[in-house]
Formats: C-alpha cells, sequence, structure tokens
C-alpha cells in the first residue's frame, strides 16, 4: 500500500495537526485530497467515504478528534441503526452500518499514533490527546453491529432488463460526442449482464484491454481497475463484444462525464421510466447477480469463473436466485426424499396412503 505519510502535505494541514482538529477536517485536508488519492481509490470508494463522513458529522456534531471516546462510536452506531432504510418502514441495514463503521475507522486510523499495524498514520504520536498518565491515546474503536446474512434476491429478472432496455430511447444522458444516449446505456446494460463486471470496473475499461478471438475473446483488467487491486480475466461472449461495437465512444468505453453519484441518480430515473416498481430498484449489482443466477442454473463452475470467485460458495450463497437454487435441490433431492421411509401416525388420514 502505498505510504502517504512521503507524501508532501497541504501547506496548511502541517499548521493544524493538533488533537482539536475533527475527523471531518482531517478527512477534507488530507484523507481525501491525499491518502485515497495515493491509494488510487475509485470514485464509487471515495463517494462512500463523503457519504459516511457526512453521516458522521450529521450525528456526531463532529467533534476534536481528542474528545472522540469509544462512547461516541457506540453513539454513531446506535443513531445509524435507528435511520430510515431503503425500504418503506425499514431502518437502516446493519449490513450497511458496518459499511460506514468501517469507513470511519479507517479515517481514526489514518489520524495515529503511528504503529506497525498503521505505518501511514498522519501523526506519529497521534492526535486523539493524551491519556491520564501522559501517553499518546490509541484510535478509538467501533463494536459493528453483527452481520446480517441475507438471500440474494436482489438480482434483476430478464424481464426485467427486457424493460430497461425499451426505456432506453427516452435516455437524455450522457452527451458523449459520436454515441446517443439511449445506446450507450443499451450497451451498458447488455454488457454489464453478460458479462458480470461490477460498476466501478465498468466505468474504468478500455477497448485496448480487450483480447479478440474469432466472436468472442476476453478482457484483462489490471489490479487498479478491479476489487481489491487484483488483476482478472473476464470472459467475454458474442453478445458482450456486440454490446461495446455497437457504440462510438474512444478508448474509454463507458466514459460518464458527471460524478458516481449522478450515474446512480440516472439509474434511478431509467429505473423509473421503465415502469420498474420502486422496491426493484437494484442498483448495477442487479445485473451481475442476473448473470450469476442464468450462469448457475445452467454450469455452476461457469458461473463461479465469471464473477471471478475463488471460493464456490461465495458464488451460491451471494449471487444465485434462491428460487433457482431452490429448483436444484428438488432435482437433485426429491427422488430421493420420496422414498424416505415416514413414521407410524395412528388415526392419520395420509397413513393409508403410505403404507
Amino acid at each position: 500500500m502505498p505510504n502517504p505519510q512521503k507524501l508532501p502535505m497541504p501547506m496548511n494541514i502541517q499548521d493544524c495537526l493538533t488533537s482539536w482538529l475533527s475527523m471531518g477536517d482531517l478527512y477534507y485536508a488530507y484523507v481525501r485530497p491525499v491518502w485515497l488519492k495515493a491509494i488510487n481509490a475509485s470514485p464509487r470508494t471515495i463517494a462512500e467515504a463523503d457519504t459516511s463522513v457526512r453521516l458522521w458529522v450529521a450525528i456526531t456534531g463532529d467533534p476534536p478528534l481528542r474528545s472522540i471516546e469509544n462512547s461516541t462510536c457506540a453513539l454513531f452506531v446506535a443513531h445509524l441503526l435507528d435511520r430510515p432504510g431503503r425500504k418503506k418502514d425499514q431502518t437502516l441495514s446493519p449490513n450497511t452500518a458496518r459499511k460506514h463503521c468501517s469507513q470511519i475507522q479507517i479515517i481514526l486510523n489514518l489520524a495515529g499514533p503511528q504503529t506497525r499495524d498503521f505505518p501511514w498514520a498522519v501523526s506519529q504520536y497521534g492526535l486523539f490527546g493524551e491519556d491520564r498518565y501522559g501517553r499518546p491515546r490509541i484510535a478509538p474503536w467501533f463494536c459493528k453491529p453483527p452481520k446480517r446474512d441475507k438471500l440474494p434476491e436482489d438480482g434483476f429478472t430478464i424481464e426485467e432488463i427486457g424493460q430497461l432496455l425499451e426505456a432506453c430511447p427516452k435516455a437524455k444522458k450522457p452527451k458523449i460526442p459520436g454515441c446517443t444516449p439511449a445506446a450507450w446505456w443499451r450497451a451498458l446494460i447488455c454488457f454489464s449482464y453478460n458479462t458480470g463486471i461490477r460498476i466501478g470496473s465498468l466505468l474504468q475499461l478500455r477497448r485496448s484491454w480487450i483480447r479478440r478471438q474469432a466472436d468472442e475473446g476476453w478482457i484483462n483488467i489490471p489490479a487498479e481497475a478491479e476489487k481489491k487491486n487484483r488483476p482478472k480475466t473476464i470472459y467475454l461472449s458474442p453478445q458482450a463484444l456486440t454490446a461495446i461495437d455497437t457504440i462510438g465512444t474512444g478508448e474509454l468505453i463507458f466514459a460518464w462525464p458527471e460524478s458516481i453519484v449522478s450515474l446512480q441518480r440516472y439509474r434511478r430515473h431509467l429505473l423509473a421510466i421503465a415502469g420498474i416498481p420502486q422496491e426493484r430498484w437494484f442498483g448495477f449489482h442487479g445485473f451481475r447477480k442476473a448473470i450469476g443466477t442464468e450462469l448457475w442454473s445452467i454450469d455452476p463452475k461457469a458461473a463461479q469463473l465469471q464473477l471471478g470467485h475463488e471460493d464456490a460458495a461465495t458464488t451460491r450463497r451471494s449471487y444465485v436466485n434462491p428460487s433457482v437454487i431452490g429448483q436444484a435441490q428438488a432435482a437433485m433431492i426429491g427422488p430421493a426424499m420420496r422414498r424416505v421411509r415416514q413414521p407410524h401416525q395412528a388415526d392419520s388420514p395420509q397413513q393409508k396412503l403410505l403404507f
């Protein structure tokens, strides 16, 4: 990981590195312009960090670092879990709360003190003041709410993807020379569905990364454009190649001239135009889960490889609609279960049918 401590600091940051600095101030003065740039954070990662910081400021009032205790973190978690969720009459998911806690924890760790685990801290002795013994206080820690596993039912159906494609002619953005908004969205949707590539990587794809063989091929995504900074090779079907061949964009295949926030906002706008119920307004990950479900119903190993999962359990647990898994279980287990002996039940109306 790059070491921002070695990078030139903004001219005013050194003068204000005191325990009276707030976490929000540290984020906007150092973490966002220096550290996130040093680790080559994606626009989506930066947008998510911005959201977490705004929530911290709104909930805690953004106190000085010297005033932040573990109890402050606990208060933040409690208020997060009371906030409205995406769906009506529901509160924020504990998984979403965990994500915000992780974002803020990184910033707190960057405030120091510098340790072997956190060599990239902005201050050697930390900005949390001293304890009663005169020692530098360590960064406060969050006690995150337990993770909630959920069934992967937030994937688009083939019918819903068809509705979205039919709505594309009404799109007004993005305005890119040589490519209409309708063609851009059609290509993005078809390519996303047929590859399963995450939106963060999709927005960085270059045509020079593509290798072709007859009517199919693959794309080599470098580490800096992929999750966890790991390079990945993704198979491109004829349908995927056709999708990007139909748009006249340049080297950057899916250029979006505005922010990732505006892209997400326009995605919801397109979902509304398509007439898809609001409870089914899934993110771009809905296309990834759609192809995961379709592929898994044909060949589970193919689904795992296309989605780039090291563990087949990850594909099955997080990307395959449970209805498809239920059908597969019925086909595999059903014949044997129908032969399982049943216990004797006196006076049972079904007993005569069993024996």
